[in-house]
């Protein structure tokens, strides 16, 4: 069994002019097994968190890695990644062609499985 660890930390940021209004800006980092599988942040391959909150409810092939500018395609990904869920089980399997993933010490065609549950984090403030 894998640990996939989904890490969401957010920072209300001001307005760059002055009748904005402020906003919370959310950074979302997945590592697999504590190795960083991607973020929300980076300059050219991100996780889509649309993407990845879909996944809580239902399986599938989305993009959940990206390009900043939302074409996978632009930074070698061409196919999603095919998740399944049952009440115990959630898999992911990684595609077989992602220059991406294989850069950052992930085969092509893996498959990892952690538990199911989703832990809900506690606000405080």
């Amino acid at each position: 069994m894998n640990t996939i660890n989904i890490k969401a930390e957010s920072e209300i940021v001001e307005p760059s002019i002055p009748e904005g209004l402020p906003y919370v800006s959310v950074d979302i980092t997945v590592t697999i097994d504590h190795k960083e599988f991607g973020t929300t942040f980076a300059d050219a391959e991100v996780i889509d968190g649309y993407q990845l909150l879909a996944t809580r409810h239902a399986g599938g092939s989305p993009y959940l890695l990206s390009c900043g500018c939302d074409e996978p395609g632009c930074v070698g990904i061409n196919d999603g990644i095919f998740v399944a869920r049952s009440a115990e089980i959630l898999s992911w399997c990684l595609p077989n062609e992602t220059t991406y993933l294989v850069a950052h010490g992930y085969a092509a065609g893996e498959l990892f499985e952690s538990n199911a549950n989703v832990t809900t984090p506690r606000w405080t403030g």
